[in-house]
């Protein structure tokens, strides 16, 4: 039948892209970071709104890194707090606090601001809510030394917790993990993350910033790594270190995780890059393809041989790239939740491609466009 053929057409395809990307991701092999020979100065951004649960912590991990003080400097950049973010930031001294002014919202205009203000060539995106331990700006600043790439892609941990939920978000971003430094690797970045991101001010100015997409409320990271890789020149980095990592927490109920997904799904489909669209069509399709097959093959008994070939070609190049990257992040015994993620992810898959049109997400207490 033409719905059973079609779906093993587009899984094979699938198959074979995923495939790539693992193959992508092996071969690029663990940095080995040594000691910065110039501990290049570097200036860290935070962005932040609402995070005096968060922001202590953030802070204290950034002062206890193994790397001279006097080279580094702290901004952080307040989107209009409504709790006590700002109280808790004055007790930091080595924090430079800025504030966007009265009718300015937005991450990408925090950010702006912050690079503005920033002394140094070499900056760094954190998240307020983020941690990391101390080697983590050494080894960043060694990657930098070492490739001079214009900008860095650094690794994101999920903290762990005993909840079906955390399991299957850590599942989703291994996944994401691997697409986003598969493709680096072939020089061709399709995600990244602003949470952990390095790159030059001169960079930043040559692509003109967020400049074309400032009425986009998320996506200051992936819109800038889009501009940047058209740069002639060593290209973008996806730095393959546990120390380069930062820690963070993922949404604890349903509706806060379903407006997170929709943020990410709202700036993916406003991308520029063909790679990225192409990722996004062809995970959907299969996905889609898939429970629609699965569905008629109870009414169509026909269709359940195509049915049953592609599940297991999905299933099982799925678990090859989860099974890559929670080695990475030295967190395999979450893959015992594959089997439920099977079951659940075709819905969710087709929850968030119709919510994408249809819904605003919320983010703090605001619509995002």
């Amino acid at each position: 039948m033409i719905i059973g053929t079609l779906a093993i057409s587009i899984a094979l395809l699938y198959f074979l892209y995923l495939l790539l990307l693992a193959v992508s991701w092996t071969n690029n092999r663990l940095y080995v970071a040594g000691e910065p020979e110039n501990h290049t100065p570097v200036s860290i951004l935070i962005p932040c709104r609402n995070e005096e649960t968060t922001i202590a912590a953030c802070l204290d991990s950034i002062a206890r890194q193994h790397y001279p003080a006097h080279k580094v400097q702290v901004i952080l950049v307040d989107d209009h707090s409504e709790d006590r973010t700002i109280d808790l930031a004055k007790q930091y001294p080595f924090v430079k606090i800025l504030q966007l002014p009265e009718g300015t919202i937005g991450k990408k205009n925090a950010l702006d601001l912050g690079i503005r203000e920033a002394i140094h060539e070499l900056i760094i995106t954190r998240d307020a809510d983020t941690v990391c331990n101390e080697e983590w700006l050494a080894v960043i600043i060694s990657a930098y030394e070492k490739t001079k790439a214009p900008l860095i892609i650094c690794p994101v941990f999920i903290r762990p917790s005993f909840s079906l939920l955390n399991a299957l978000q850590r599942l989703e971003h291994f996944a994401l993990t691997i697409l986003g430094g598969g493709t680096a690797y072939l020089k061709k970045p399709v995600l990244c993350n602003g949470a952990n991101l390095c790159f030059t001010k001169t960079a930043f100015r040559e692509v003109k910033g967020y400049e074309g997409n400032e009425t986009i409320a998320s996506g200051d990271d992936i819109f800038l790594m889009n501009k940047i890789r058209n740069i002639k020149g060593p290209g973008i980095l996806y730095l393959k270190n546990r120390d380069a990592g930062v820690y963070t927490s993922v949404p604890g109920d349903l509706r806060t995780m379903f407006h997170q997904r929709l943020r990410w799904a709202q700036k993916s489909r406003k991308s520029s890059s063909f790679l990225s669209g192409f990722s996004g069509f062809l995970i959907a399709l299969c996905t889609i393809l898939l429970l629609t097959s699965g569905i008629l093959s109870v009414f169509y008994t026909e269709l359940t041989p195509y049915f049953t070939f592609t599940a297991i070609l999905k299933c099982f190049i799925d678990f090859l790239l989860l099974f890559l990257a929670a080695s990475f992040y030295q967190q395999r015994k979450v893959l015992i939740a594959f089997p439920l993620m099977v079951l659940i992810y075709p819905f969710y898959v087709v929850w968030i491609a119709i919510a994408v049109y249809t819904t605003k997400a919320e983010w703090k207490g605001r619509r995002t466009n």
